[in-house]
């Protein structure tokens, strides 16, 4: 197996708590094999996800992996008596998981506009690991910078003028 890519995470729960249609997957993610040593620890890689809706599972599987990785590397002794934590990133930010993967760096790393996403990929030192175009593209250069009301919007949420038809 010297192909493998990815290794294949999945919670698996009883039939009546999971969705129909799921095989009894609540939630799966795919890990890249290519870990990142770091000066804070280990950087591991998200390949893709699933969810089978919105419910909010995958941030708390998530954290159940990293917490499992954290401590395979201490029983390991891989760090040694060294303070060091796991993180976990995606690979790429496509417009389809744009959403998910905003809001998810919003909240645990305060992510949310080009001058945080900079600051937070070199202090992460992930700057040239994760292809992050589509979100630098979509965020504000600064957040400080923009009013109430013109948060987050994009060219095509922008506010109509006076008397103007959106098609």
């Amino acid at each position: 197996m010297k192909n493998v890519k990815y290794t294949v995470y999945a919670l698996i729960y009883p039939t009546h708590l999971v969705p129909k249609n799921t095989y009894n997957y609540i939630a799966y993610i795919g890990i890249s094999n290519r870990k990142l040593e770091t000066s804070y620890g280990q950087a591991q890689f998200i390949e893709f996800y699933y969810e089978p809706k919105d419910i909010g599972i995958l941030e708390h599987f998530f954290d159940m992996y990293l917490e499992s990785e954290k401590e395979i590397l201490k029983e390991c002794g891989c760090k040694g008596d060294e303070e060091f934590t796991v993180e976990l990133f995606p690979s790429k930010i496509t417009k389809k998981n744009l959403s998910f993967w905003k809001s998810y760096l919003d909240e645990q790393y305060g992510v949310n506009d080009r001058i945080s996403l900079r600051d937070f990929l070199d202090d992460y030192e992930i700057k040239y690991q994760i292809d992050h175009d589509r979100l630098y593209d979509y965020l504000p250069e600064n957040i400080d910078d923009l009013d109430n009301e013109s948060e987050y919007m994009s060219d095509s949420e922008s506010e109509l003028e006076e008397g103007e038809i959106r098609t």
